[in-house]
């Protein structure tokens, strides 16, 4: 059923529930998974944008590829550079790339009045995605 699946990790405790639910999601249909990582890219002036670092969301998706791996599951990752804002297109479009049938990903579970006003990551991938999003929380 879910042939592709596309997981979606920025270090916080959600997207560790979405790795979890992506490794058994992955294990029970035996799915090739991508890990994606969007670095935010910040405006600083003078026409340079820099990506942010966090080299601990890249150990952990190392880690998730190396269990994937080691269960016989044909797993990669991949760091997408993503303007402030577009983080959500960033991971829809790496998902329709590699024709993934499913994407996991946490949510922050910010409020409807907070996510109108500061946009959510999980909507704009909702929105954009071609294919079923699955959201952890």
């Amino acid at each position: 059923m879910f042939r592709k699946v596309v997981v979606a990790l920025d270090g916080s405790e959600q997207s560790k529930k979405a790795a979890a639910l992506a490794e058994a999601i992955a294990r029970r249909f035996r799915s090739d998974v991508l890990v994606v990582h969007v670095r935010e890219l910040a405006y600083t002036g003078g026409g340079t944008w820099d990506p942010e670092w966090a080299p601990e969301v890249e150990a952990s998706m190392a880690a998730l590829v190396r269990r994937l791996t080691a269960h016989g599951r044909l797993a990669s990752s991949e760091i997408v550079d993503a303007p402030e804002g577009h983080e959500g297109h960033a991971i829809a479009d790496a998902a329709a790339k590699i024709g993934a049938d499913l994407i996991v990903m946490g949510s922050r579970g910010r409020s409807r009045v907070a996510g109108a006003v500061l946009g959510s990551v999980a909507g704009s991938v909702i929105h954009h995605a071609s294919c079923p999003v699955l959201v952890a929380r």
